[in-house]
């Protein structure tokens, strides 16, 4: 199975951290490696593929069970403007939208001990 997040995924990852860009698993997430976490396999200037090992995504479906759209937007709303751009309700719901898909993908691979990998363009 696989879970495209289209763009979102950037809008998606700063929700989840501290509002900004942090290319690599450490940093103040509030959900740790959803998604750039996990083990490199391929990191380029412009690309990024990592692996998220299946107990990996059970702890991060768990993390993300209790989020819901008042949570993700006090997450997006927080996003850093001066990296990321204007934040709008357009692209807010956009996101969301992207991040409920994303979070059913993470509660379904959990219950079925699946490993993740996850790929963007940066």
């Amino acid at each position: 199975q696989a879970c495209e997040l289209d763009k979102a995924w950037d809008g998606i990852h700063r929700a989840l951290t501290d509002g900004r860009f942090h290319r690599n698993a450490e940093g103040p997430f509030m959900v740790p490696g959803a998604v750039l976490g996990g083990t490199v396999l391929v990191e380029r200037e412009d690309s990024i593929i990592v692996v998220k090992a299946a107990d990996e995504v059970h702890k991060i479906a768990t993390a993300l069970a209790p989020w819901d759209r008042g949570r993700f937007r006090s997450g997006y709303f927080r996003i850093d403007q001066s990296e990321y751009g204007d934040l709008e309700e357009e692209d807010f719901e956009y996101c969301y939208a992207w991040f409920e898909r994303m979070r059913a993908f993470f509660a379904e691979a959990a219950q079925e001990e699946r490993a993740v990998v996850f790929s963007a363009d940066l």
